[in-house]
């Protein structure tokens, strides 16, 4: 920018932009005409000069999901506020309807926009594909302002000249120099709710009602751990029973601090982060003016009153929940930790039938009953205090293991009442059943059948799409054999060329594609009507 449009000051840190009357007059210029015109070439043309340092890679961007559908089950990516369904300019994204955010890495500034339209379809060659932003939008806001949006709207939207928004383009491209995905790419993905039901990285649901700590996941030997800590049930007289409830998570990258989340008896859920500064050894982390928090390899948000979601730095994302004083958790891993992982959560490697290795190489079988679960592998993770990585945080005691703890591990019988209200709420789930049987609470089997049905909906989202034969001239594969093809091309794999001129080729020329023509050597145009003046 020159400063005869913008001026910039800092003060601690923070830009603050003032729109100058000369800002103002080059706002109200900008349609007047050919000087308006001339204006707005001359700034784009500048800006891409300028701002050449800040290009942005295809290799920086990650690809967006190709539905809107896959999009909403995306961890990795936070509905766009200024373009939901209820806004009508969607953020000057021209036949947008929904959008959604990601910062494309916590090292860098960078973000990503993906955006889609009435169908739910995301096309990179139309408008509402969105585009990649130097700063991102939700940390940076007023430098993505001045940096991304401001020239955005100029050169793309005030314009209507499509070579000016491709000087746009250049510098901040969209998604498509880079394969549209549609959970193509192997994710790992597992869950825990309940008292306490997984779900492993390979889809195998058991019951492990264990007392103390446990490794849930161990990643590449130490790289990624997440531990728990469960405590003991309560029933509705509030009186303990023979189950537990997670009550504490915490997740470490090798040589970063601690992150973690534990029940809070009044604020429901809250978040510390180890620090050798603190007297305490932690720091504890307050959402109240900042839904968004920085630590050392990534970055907490919350997503709702009690739910938290963390992102790490190497494509971590695992979503917590409190409810009914009893944390949940949906987890999403990269396709790096394939064949590499142990833990609660099992051997990710595509063969459930492993799931249950034990820490010495061992294996149990899947369809082993509860106590053998319990016992010959659920226990096997127990973590001693030598190998904890759990912060002890004051009013948050740690479980006592009692060497006489042994789970249900059948349904108790229940009365009439409890049992037609186990029948209404949970129809054939033994999960849900189980949850209402040994609590006597209703709310807590209904929590647990929701979380297990979002949870299994988000697993199929993420299961690898495969296009047979493949796509081809850049066509994403947004189903299993289903092609979405770019304009100009047809076929179940997109490989026919449309050959089709409505308006027909002048003057000799040859219809060769959509709407294209080539024309004989004194001629041009897009339909061969024009005369080459020599």
């Amino acid at each position: 920018f020159d400063s005869s449009i913008l001026v910039i000051t800092k003060e601690t840190k923070h830009l603050k932009i003032k729109y100058t009357s000369t800002f103002l007059s080059f706002l109200h210029n900008l349609n007047n005409g050919a000087s308006g015109k001339q204006t707005m070439l001359d700034f784009c043309t500048k800006w891409r000069n300028k701002r050449n340092q800040e290009r942005i890679s295809p290799s920086d961007l990650s690809s967006c999901p190709c539905t809107l559908k896959s999009a909403v089950y995306d961890m990795s990516f936070t509905p766009d506020l200024t373009c939901s369904s209820n806004k009508t300019d969607c953020h000057e994204n021209i036949n947008a309807k929904h959008c959604f955010l990601k910062k494309v890495a916590s090292n860098k500034t960078i973000g990503q926009q993906c955006c889609y339209d009435s169908n739910g379809d995301y096309t990179i060659t139309n408008t509402p594909a969105g585009s990649a932003d130097a700063f991102y939008p939700m940390e940076y806001y007023l430098h993505h302002q001045y940096s991304d949006y401001f020239s955005y709207r100029v050169c793309c939207i005030e314009s209507g000249a499509p070579e000016f928004c491709d000087m746009y383009y250049e510098i901040r491209p969209k998604d498509s120099n880079v394969t549209c995905q549609n959970s193509n790419t192997t994710k790992g993905t597992a869950g825990g709710n309940g008292d306490p039901h997984f779900i492993t990285l390979d889809g195998t649901q058991y019951t492990f009602n264990g007392l103390g700590e446990y490794t849930l996941l161990d990643a590449l030997d130490g790289e990624f751990v997440i531990q728990i800590q469960t405590k003991q049930a309560v029933g509705q007289n509030g009186a303990e029973i023979k189950a537990s409830v997670i009550s504490v998570i915490a997740m470490k990258q090798k040589d970063k601090p601690t992150v973690q989340a534990y029940l809070h008896s009044i604020d429901g859920i809250k978040v510390v982060v180890e620090s050798n500064l603190s007297s305490n050894g932690y720091n504890e982390f307050a959402f109240e003016f900042a839904p968004n928090r920085q630590f050392d390899g990534g970055r907490v948000s919350v997503e709702a009153e009690f739910t938290r979601k963390f992102f790490f730095e190497n494509s971590v994302i695992i979503t917590i929940k409190a409810a009914n004083d009893i944390l949940s958790f949906w987890l999403n891993i990269p396709e790096s930790f394939f064949n590499s992982t142990k833990g609660l959560l099992g051997y990710w490697n595509g063969n459930p039938e492993d799931d249950f290795l034990r820490p010495d190489g061992s294996t149990i079988p899947i369809d082993a009953p509860d106590n053998m679960i319990f016992e010959e592998f659920g226990e096997r993770w127990s973590v001693d205090e030598s190998n904890s990585i759990l912060i002890i945080v004051r009013n948050a005691p740690k479980t006592t293991k009692e060497p006489s703890y042994v789970p249900l591990f059948i349904t108790p019988a229940v009365g009439s009442v409890i049992e037609a209200a186990i029948t209404e709420t949970c129809g054939d789930n033994t999960e849900c059943a189980y949850d209402i049987a040994v609590t006597g609470n209703v709310d807590v089997g209904r929590e647990t059948l929701d979380d297990i049905e979002e949870q299994m909906l988000i697993a199929n989202l993420t299961l690898p799409i495969v296009c047979d034969p493949p796509c081809q001239n850049n066509a994403p594969c947004v189903a299993n054999d289903t092609c979405n093809c770019n304009t100009g091309f047809t076929g179940q794999d997109c490989s026919q060329k449309i050959v089709r001129c409505d308006t027909p080729c002048e003057n000799g020329g040859t219809c060769v594609g959509l709407e294209q023509c080539t024309c004989l050597r004194d001629f041009y145009g897009q339909h061969c009507d024009v005369v080459y003046s020599y």
